[in-house]
């Protein structure tokens, strides 16, 4: 039961194509993750791919974030 509550968050933002329905929070993703978000951005047939660099050397200031429309 625990399990599932934990899973329901993820599971409303995942789309019926894996991807994301909107991009993560600033701190939700780790230097060198790359996740799709669907979020209608790019043309037909394609979604945003964003890929997390290295974290700054001043730790307050955010890891920057790379986008790109790829095919799905």
């Amino acid at each position: 039961m625990v399990r599932a509550i934990l899973l329901m968050p993820l599971a409303f933002l995942l789309g019926c194509s894996g991807a994301l329905r909107e991009e993560p929070a600033q701190g939700m993703l780790k230097s060198g993750d790359m996740v799709r978000i669907d979020d209608g951005a790019c043309a037909p047939g394609q979604v945003r791919q964003i890929t997390v660099g290295a974290a700054p050397a001043d730790k307050t200031l955010p890891s920057p974030r790379v986008s790109a429309c790829v095919a799905r």
